[in-house]
């Protein structure tokens, strides 16, 4: 699948890399509880993916920003 990621905040590039590695490998997607709509995968300790239904389109970020999205 071809995804389309957006960055959320201040992202280094090293951290890009990575999820665009990791966009190549088999994603685990797992459920976001507060929010059944949303998906996120983890790329480090501090910057996840996330997908918002089923679209092609993830957010990269760091967790205050991510915790931002599920407090909405």
């Amino acid at each position: 699948m071809i995804y389309n990621i957006k960055t959320q905040g201040y992202v280094p590039k090293k951290i890009k890399c990575k999820a665009f590695l990791k966009l190549e490998s088999k994603i685990h997607w797992r459920k976001v509880k507060r929010k059944p709509w949303m998906t996120s995968c983890k790329v480090t300790d501090c910057y996840r993916l996330l997908k918002i239904g089923n679209t092609l389109n993830l957010l990269l970020m760091d967790h205050k920003h991510y915790n931002y999205y599920l407090n909405q």
